[in-house]
């Protein structure tokens, strides 16, 4: 179409909106009317045919002066107007595809790893910054975005905060004491561990510096964003979730994942940092399928998981498992105590220990019916392990693929998710 001649391009777009005509008005068009606006169509594709401008023209003035009077009020939509039209009616085709078969998905946090990458924080200096052209780069193959905070005066860090900006995008506030704050697009795993650590206990990567004079650099570093998948929300409506893959489900009536958690306090009862929720109520969590309805799950003291008294040797779990023995510091499956410091005063212990044991409901409740998940990361993921079981009514679907980013540093997994 680059090298269509204009005078046929404009007599191509006559007929089309002399169909679209007849398609919108149909209701009030007489059947002798659309008889002759299809047959002034025909006149002008037949003009077209032969090449002939002058005709063509003609042709199409004769096919819109019949829909004029076919409805005398009739006015042929200006350029803008279609190109408006084809663009909302795009978005509807567009929401509609996320409302009820496809839906993209942000990993926040890094409970899915290796599998898949949540947002990650690097401490960098600010002179080893690649260029402006290498950054801008690295923000379209790698998502990743460069961090520089610097005092403007004396500042004590009170608390740090995540949000939903626009219920979509996650950013972290860096508040001071005296009202003042810093806000970065990146979540507060990310902007934590690209903060300067505390020189009292240099080695606790979640421990930071609380005091900074003026000039002095609070966090100089670079963030890689979390995988964007996309999930298929039509797969359930005829099949189960199977044990192994990879789903998304909300966390609707999921008490212990809506605990508010207002923050850790000291022996005096004040909150010494702030801790807001993994995700926001009401969100969505993605972690792998361990458990299906009727299921009993435990870990053994070797860090196997356990399904009905067998070693889980499904194929998406031992896909998961072999990448977990081979990074370092990991030992497989490990039990809800050996979690995050804060965890076990947050949430309850449900598979604590070999001999604790989630018996999950069966098919014969319904919607009722239980499903078990666990983030590939145990060592650092808040999952059935401590809030129990995933109900029917919240699954959401599969996820089907890694969009974005196309690379990363430790795990690129642009593709199909396994």
């Amino acid at each position: 179409m680059f090298w269509t001649p204009k005078w046929k391009k404009e007599a191509k777009l006559t007929i089309k909106g002399a169909k679209k005509f007849i398609s919108y008005k149909r209701d009030l068009l007489e059947d002798e009317h659309i008889k002759n606006i299809q047959s002034r169509q025909q006149d002008v594709k037949d003009a077209i045919q032969v090449g002939d401008i002058k005709e063509v023209k003609k042709k199409c003035s004769l096919l819109e002066q019949e829909c004029k009077r076919s409805l005398s009020n009739y006015v042929r939509p200006s350029w803008i107007a279609e190109n408006t039209e084809v663009f909302f009616v795009a978005i509807v085709v567009a929401l509609g595809l996320r409302a009820y078969y496809l839906q993209p998905f942000r990993i926040p946090t890094g409970s899915m790893q290796p599998t898949l990458n949540g947002i990650n924080g690097h401490a960098f200096p600010r002179d080893k910054w690649p260029n402006f052209i290498k950054r801008q780069a690295e923000r379209v193959s790698h998502g990743r975005s460069y961090i520089n905070v610097i005092a403007d005066k004396d500042v004590t860090i009170k608390a740090i905060a995540e949000f939903q900006s626009l219920k979509f995008f996650t950013k972290c506030q860096i508040q001071f004491e005296g009202g003042s704050s810093v806000t970065e697009s990146t979540s507060r795993n990310a902007l934590v561990s690209i903060l300067q650590r505390n020189p009292a206990n240099p080695s606790d990567q979640s421990d930071y510096k609380k005091s900074y004079e003026k000039g002095e650099v609070i966090a100089q570093g670079f963030v890689d964003t979390g995988d964007l998948v996309l999930v298929d929300k039509f797969s359930y409506h005829f099949r189960k979730p199977q044990r192994g893959e990879t789903f998304v489900f909300d966390t609707r009536n999921i008490e212990e994942i809506h605990q508010a958690l207002e923050g850790i306090k000291d022996k005096d009862g004040k909150i010494t940092d702030l801790i807001l929720k993994e995700q926001q109520g009401g969100s969505h969590y993605i972690k792998r399928c361990i458990g299906i309805p009727g299921d009993t799950i435990s870990i053994n003291e070797a860090g196997q998981l356990i399904i009905n008294g067998k070693v889980a040797n499904d194929k998406g779990i031992e896909y998961a498992m072999k990448l977990t023995y081979n990074r370092e510091g990991h030992q497989g499956y490990v039990h809800g105590t050996s979690s995050a410091s804060n965890t076990p005063k947050l949430y309850n212990q449900i598979l604590d220990g070999p001999s604790k044991q989630l018996t999950l409901k069966g098919p014969e409740h319904l919607q009722l019916s239980e499903y078990a998940a666990f983030g590939d990361n145990t060592a650092n993921s808040l999952d059935s392990r401590y809030w129990g079981a995933v109900k029917q009514y919240n699954l959401v679907g599969p996820a089907l693929i890694t969009l974005w980013p196309f690379t990363h540093e430790i795990d690129p997994h642009w593709g199909i998710i396994k």
